[in-house]
């Protein structure tokens, strides 16, 4: 399905070859006179250069690779002429020109000698500069190339006869037949629709499908005209790729529609001196999009590049250990996590829990005295990703995860390598969306038993499911349940933080099952976790005593979550402070602005009666005394007040879903009803809420006790 307008608009004009690594260096080599971008990724000893393909596409197709690669290798990526911050020029798009452009790239970057990667296209101008330059070509690997076989007189006559066919008019332009300089004039739109179509045949390519439009946008029509009027090279390929003498791979996809795996991987690995060829069974035409994992991988070991230092462990003598995985959208995950621990560790004692963690988790989780694992320096910040694509107490956090798919896989990478070279007794995810999708994508890198917890079950599109939205929606649903049903073992225990009634009762989308039995057959459920006793929090005045706060005041709290996300609410619940402390007398109003909210110290358009704080560790502490509190829609706090028996007044992020459905369907089973609309929060409707509800005493549903023991025992069993 192509994309919507709006979608293609955010996704198009992101040049440069990774979203999330920066550059060390970011510049031009000049070729014939015309200007070829190149950037350079990490600062290891051994380089490698990552071609451009075809034009339709731009340095930016590597996005997956240039993270991780750069690990191991100092990392050179560059646009073709013709393509992303490149010059573009009327001619120069044969392929020696091109092969000509990567020399002037590599000389400008200070690479003697490299590993090369190719895919597509691309392929062609990296046989050529192994073929002619052999002292520069440390490494080859060419993924799905289709170079030309003919030789002699046929070579001509062949080009000829695909020259005229690509110029000549038809009445219909149909399959194949669009591959057509007419075509591109008549109809680009009709011809990125079915060419991204036969690039990715692979189900549930939704990201890598917006992607492939956004950068075809990104393409100018006329100058793929001309690079296919000029797809010719000086000598013969078959005669280049005889000569080669660095060590190939590769690399092809059996459904490949572009470059027939039939067709072109025999013919490269046979002419080829030595080559190794790598078959990616129902892999497309895009494996560096589709298979990134496995690509990532087989690049840095057939370059001979280890993924590092090992460590081994005897199998009876050593400590039981175990890789925990914590989402960091959000606070709550790691505090119910901590209080898991704690219990594992009563029932296995000794138990060694190394945490791989990104900001702010890794914080909280530092402060709590656990280990943090080394290897979380190279996690990349998805808070910080799902902030940039928010709006005044507004998230799309379906959208947000959908584009955060680059973070993802830098995260995925990171998680493997760390499993690759330590031993765990179990790896346990959080919410490691990541860890579990490409585990399921790539089952053979399972060598331990993988523990997967959540608190929602199913996405939810709030544009509705026929929406373009409600499609991506489908597709990931669907995806999530076929990836269980083709490898049930991958999750070896699988945890609902709540029970069965808090998964909606409707389907994952259109001939879907229905959540709630679905989860009841694939899930476990230990009831909701809490981070403390609630009975030890039944006095509110001596807790008020030993926090600081008067018995005469009223206390409301504000807070909003572990993202930035929440400021908005903040700074409207604090610029509403005169007018409250009017309305509501002896006020004592604390916002509690996070790890992530930059609040200054004495809030907007206040008198100096906000008490503004940061980071709370034991915020339910707090709250466990307060006469009210105003949060977003967490499910955290707002279940923790809901133990505690405190009055609370919950503003939905707009466009959560998870906030918005999964959440607050929650929170009104336990008994919870003052939800206000944010776009509704003036200082007068917020008085009268803060009146309202402030002091009241609401009647919840209870929590059951022993959630944390309960899931301990669960996630015990797999560790004998």
């Amino acid at each position: 399905m192509r994309p919507p307008p709006q979608i293609l608009d955010a996704l198009r004009g992101r040049y440069g070859a990774s979203g999330i690594a920066a550059p060390v260096q970011d510049g031009y080599a000049t070729s014939g006179g015309v200007r070829i971008a190149y950037q350079i990724f990490g600062t290891a000893p051994r380089d490698l250069v990552l071609f451009p393909g075809w034009q339709i596409v731009h340095s930016r197709m590597w996005k997956f690779q240039v993270p991780y690669l750069s690990r191991y290798f100092r990392v050179v990526a560059f646009d073709a002429r013709g393509s992303g911050r490149s010059d573009r020029p009327e001619t120069g798009y044969d392929h020696d020109t091109h092969a000509a452009d990567a020399l002037a790239v590599m000389d400008a970057a200070g690479v003697r000698r490299a590993v090369l990667v190719a895919q597509s296209g691309g392929t062609n101008h990296a046989i050529i500069v192994a073929a002619e330059h052999p002292e520069r070509v440390s490494h080859l690997v060419l993924i799905d190339g289709a170079p030309s076989q003919a030789v002699g007189p046929e070579r001509e006559r062949r080009r000829r006869e695909v020259l005229a066919l690509f110029h000549a008019p038809r009445e219909q332009y149909v399959g194949w037949g669009k591959l057509n300089a007419n075509y591109f004039r008549q109809d680009y739109l009709g011809w990125l629709d079915f060419f991204i179509a036969q690039m990715m045949p692979e189900p549930h390519s939704t990201k890598a499908v917006a992607d492939a439009y956004a950068w075809a946008l990104d393409a100018d029509p006329e100058i793929l005209i001309r690079t296919r009027d000029e797809w010719w090279s000086r000598t013969p390929f078959p005669d280049l790729m005889a000569r080669i003498q660095a060590p190939t791979l590769l690399v092809h996809g059996t459904q490949d529609r572009l470059a027939a795996y039939a067709a072109n991987a025999p013919f490269l690995h046979r002419t080829i001196p030595g080559s190794v060829l790598t078959t990616l069974e129902g892999a497309g035409h895009a494996p560096h999009l589709r298979d990134c994992v496995k690509v990532n991988r087989l690049v840095r070991d057939f370059a001979g590049t280890p993924a590092g230092s090992h460590r081994w462990a005897h199998a009876l003598t050593a400590k039981r250990k175990v890789l925990w995985v914590c989402s960091p959208i959000g606070l709550g995950h790691v505090q119910r996590d901590l209080t898991i621990v704690r219990e594992l560790r009563a029932l296995r004692p000794g138990l060694e829990v190394h945490w791989l963690a990104a900001e702010p988790v890794r914080t909280a989780v530092a402060q709590a005295g656990e280990t943090i694992h080394p290897a979380s320096a190279h996690l990349c910040n998805e808070s910080a990703h799902v902030e940039q694509r928010a709006g005044e107490h507004d998230v799309n956090i379906f959208l947000a995860l959908w584009e955060m798919d680059e973070i993802l896989v830098a995260n995925f990478m990171t998680f493997a390598d760390v499993v690759e070279r330590e031993r765990f007794d179990a790896w346990i995810g959080d919410e490691a969306w990541d860890v579990d999708r490409y585990l399921h994508e790539n089952p053979e890198l399972k060598t331990a038993p993988f523990v997967f917890l959540t608190d929602f079950i199913g996405m939810l599109p709030v544009a509705g499911w026929e929406s373009y939205e409600g499609h991506l929606c489908w597709q990931a649903n669907a995806e999530h349940v076929q990836h269980v049903a083709r490898y049930p073992r991958i999750r070896d225990v699988a945890i609902f933080i709540g029970d069965p009634e808090d998964v909606p009762d409707e389907p994952f989308g259109r001939d879907l099952p229905n959540m709630r039995r679905w989860a009841r057959e694939h899930f476990e459920f230990p009831g909701y976790i809490l981070p403390f006793d609630p009975g030890a929090y039944r006095d509110p005045r001596a807790l008020r005593r030993r926090l600081g706060y008067r018995d005469d005041e009223t206390l409301v709290i504000a807070s909003a979550g572990g993202t930035a996300v929440g400021r908005a609410l903040l700074d409207r619940i604090a610029g509403a402070y005169p007018g409250l402390a009017r309305a509501i007398p002896g006020l004592h109003l604390l916002v509690v602005a996070g790890p992530r909210n930059p609040l200054p110290e004495r809030a907007h358009g206040t008198d100096g009666g906000v008490e503004v704080r940061g980071y709370v560790p034991d915020l339910f502490e707090h709250l466990a005394c307060c006469d009210l509190a105003l949060i977003h829609g967490g499910l955290s706090t707002g279940m923790e007040l809901i133990a505690l028996g405190r009055p609370f007044v919950s503003f939905p992020l707009r466009n959560h879903f998870e906030q918005r459905f999964h959440v607050a369907r929650r929170l009104r089973r336990y008994g919870h009803a003052a939800e206000m609309d944010y776009r509704e929060l003036a200082p007068e409707a917020l008085a009268e809420a803060v009146r309202r509800w402030a002091g009241t005493r609401p009647e919840y549903r209870p929590i059951e006790p022993g959630g944390a023991r309960r899931a301990a025992e669960m996630i015990a069993r797999v560790l004998g």
